[in-house]
């Protein structure tokens, strides 16, 4: 099987390098600027690893394509290096001394010698520059050939660990769809006088009557169809992304109060123009997601997976810009749940700037 995945890799493009340990071995593949670093481990009962050691190879690995001078063959003086993305790939039979190494660090995935079972727990990336998909297939024809001494092999070859799954994120999209489904059965979710008498945000009744509760249940409604699919599209991916990187308390936390923080300055504007509208939906809260992940993409040096700085402030530009062009859009909404999401992130992102 090794000598499969080592095929597998060169014929991909990556060149091999002899590392310390013996145990260890790296491929590596140059593109635009950006070094795709494979760092193969073949564990045994003697070989020792954990966190240290793994941050401490991974980190001399980085500096090796860093340096400007004695670089690895085929990445010359010519070619600049401002990105090293490293993936561990640990071949063992010692799944869980890896669990706990997994639940510490990112970037490692497991290959189960015995069972040819590729294992990707769900706080880790769930690709790298396209191997997974290749990676199963190959370990899927491995299986296959030693079938005939293991006929009772999983079939399955990713194996997924439910602790990690973004389940607060998962919740609040189910919530945000059972709320409007729940509505559209009893009234017309495009009718604002319907829309109001079933939370919906409107700066009178909030600070006339003091009906303060509607500044929160405004981030579960939503006017029409298009209107809920294309929140709950940006958010099933963003709020995915943003709870794996920071825990699913500290998400929750984000998502209501930037909710409140956008329904807050929408309020406020409408007071001071004189210009009323009725507000709802879910958008204030995703654009809080959106801004804690620019912050926490700034700490990570300009990425994460395959979020960058560039892109996300280049999606926020668009989406601001459709806003202010388009009629019936609550920008300043979006603008107070950015900011307080961008806010939040700062005082509850603990985390060091990755190094994987």
């Amino acid at each position: 099987m090794i000598a499969e995945i080592d095929q597998m890799l060169k014929a991909e493009g990556y060149r091999f390098l002899k590392v310390q340990p013996e145990e260890a071995g790296v491929y590596y593949r140059y593109e635009n600027g950006t070094v795709e670093v494979i760092l193969g481990l073949l564990d045994h009962s003697a070989f020792q690893m954990n966190a240290a050691v793994c941050a401490s190879m991974k980190e001399h690995i980085r500096e090796l394509f860093f340096l400007s001078h004695g670089r690895v063959p085929g990445i010359t003086e010519e070619m600049p290096v401002y990105q090293v993305d490293i993936l561990c790939l640990a071949i063992t039979d010692q799944v869980e001394k890896y669990r706990v190494l997994c639940n510490e660090m990112r970037g490692i995935w497991l290959v189960e010698a015995g069972t040819k079972r590729l294992i990707i727990y769900e706080n880790q990336p769930g690709d790298f520059y396209g191997l997974q998909k290749r990676l199963l297939n190959l370990l899927d024809q491995c299986g296959e050939q030693t079938s005939a001494r293991a006929p009772k092999r999983e079939k399955h070859a990713l194996q997924i660990d439910w602790r990690g799954m973004t389940w607060v994120n998962t919740g609040l999209v189910a919530v945000n769809i059972l709320v409007w489904i729940v509505m559209e059965l009893f009234g017309n979710t495009e009718d604002s006088q319907y829309l109001l008498e079933h939370g919906a945000m409107y700066p009178l009744l909030v600070v006339s009557l003091h009906e303060w509760y509607r500044l929160f249940t405004c981030m579960f409604v939503h006017i029409g169809f298009p209107h809920l699919v294309n929140n709950m599209i940006v958010l099933f991916f963003t709020g995915d992304r943003l709870e794996r990187e920071i825990g699913k308390v500290k998400y929750l936390l984000i998502y209501l109060l930037s909710g409140l923080g956008g329904s807050l300055l929408s309020m406020v504007y409408m007071l001071k123009t004189g210009d009323m509208a009725v507000s709802v939906g879910a958008s204030g809260a995703i654009f809080g997601v959106i801004g804690a992940l620019l912050y926490l993409v700034i700490r990570n040096k300009g990425r994460i997976g395959t979020l960058t700085t560039r892109g996300l402030v280049l999606m926020i530009a668009l989406c601001l810009y459709y806003g202010f062009t388009a009629t019936g859009v609550d920008n300043w909404c979006h603008i107070g749940g950015l900011v307080m999401g961008f806010l939040l992130a700062v005082l509850l992102y603990r985390g060091n700037p990755r190094k994987d």
